[in-house]
């Protein structure tokens, strides 16, 4: 995993860069590689310490007093350099955008 980072082809941007080793990968598991469906994972990673440039995300849980559901519908902000679809190779320069989150059932 790489923290902190924008562009990976930059090394003069004077960027303080974190990386840290990969402990599991859980895949979703109804994941599709062929047509890219439910492309999504979590990664368990050794512990990072924060910076300006590295902050931790929300992830709500869900709970007897917190439904995760109540956010289905609503927007969501991604961010990596990944591919937009299955077209595009993986892009050099970190990149976010909006997506939809749906009931988990």
């Amino acid at each position: 995993m790489r923290f902190g980072d924008f562009d990976l082809t930059n090394k003069e941007d004077d960027i303080e860069v974190t990386e840290r080793k990969v402990k599991d990968i859980v895949v979703h598991g109804k994941y599709d590689n062929f047509q890219a469906y439910n492309d999504v994972a979590l990664v368990k990673m050794v512990p990072v310490s924060y910076t300006t440039a590295i902050r931790p995300i929300c992830v709500p849980i869900t709970t007897e007093y917190f439904n995760v559901n109540k956010y289905s519908s609503h927007a969501a902000i991604v961010a990596g350099w990944g591919a937009f679809d299955n077209s595009q190779s993986v892009v050099s320069k970190l990149r976010t955008g909006h997506v939809t989150i749906y009931d988990y059932r």
